[in-house]
């Protein structure tokens, strides 16, 4: 008799914790996704794993191919609103991060620590601090004392063919001026459909 009670008691305790490993399931699945089942951080920003539009969104590598080293142009001289468009191919992976341009290694140091962030792709914010950056590196043909460049961390897997935006807004204020300068620029960019060979 004391057996039978003993695995009564045991079958209700293993019972009880199935139901709450359950719970547990539902509940952080249900965090973690939104109506794509993107990946998304506690404010809603999409982070590394999410999925948006039937594409991935990961941290970059250096050997990703660079969106703005093959056909879009970065090159934006002042602040303000600025719309560009450009055409990608289709490729497995598409780095997609922008950033900051500096006379050397610590004035790059110090403007970035001014500066505030923001990415929208396709319209969804993205989680930029969970991506991170790539090392810096120099910037240029010649850069003996020159410029050097860093640049946010955020690669596309299997971008979908058709059009996407990618959206970058700046706001960079230097000690002791109340004035912000903004930049905001808007890529529509039109990936390519690959086409097979006959």
């Amino acid at each position: 008799m004391l057996e039978r009670v003993n695995l009564t008691a045991m079958n209700t305790t293993v019972g009880r914790a199935a139901v709450l490993l359950a719970t547990t399931v539902l509940l952080v699945a249900g965090c973690g996704a939104d109506r794509d089942g993107a990946a998304l951080d506690p404010d809603g920003l999409l982070r590394p794993g999410a999925e948006l539009d039937g594409m991935g969104l990961t941290t970059a590598v250096e050997t990703d191919t660079k969106i703005f080293d093959i056909t879009c142009d970065p090159g934006i001289l002042q602040s303000g609103i600025h719309a560009k468009r450009c055409e990608v191919p289709q490729l497995q992976r598409l780095m997609v991060g922008y950033g900051h341009i500096a006379d050397s290694r610590e004035l790059l140091e110090k403007e970035w620590r001014a500066q505030r962030w923001q990415l929208y792709v396709d319209g969804e914010e993205v989680d930029l601090a969970a991506f991170g950056t790539l090392a810096d590196r120099p910037y240029g043909a010649d850069v003996a004392d020159g410029a050097w460049i860093r640049l946010w961390a955020v690669t596309l897997v299997n971008p979908t063919p058709g059009q996407h935006t990618l959206r970058y807004l700046r706001e960079h204020s230097a000690a002791g001026d109340p004035s912000a300068d903004t930049l905001d620029v808007t890529w529509t960019i039109t990936v390519e459909t690959l086409r097979r060979r006959p």
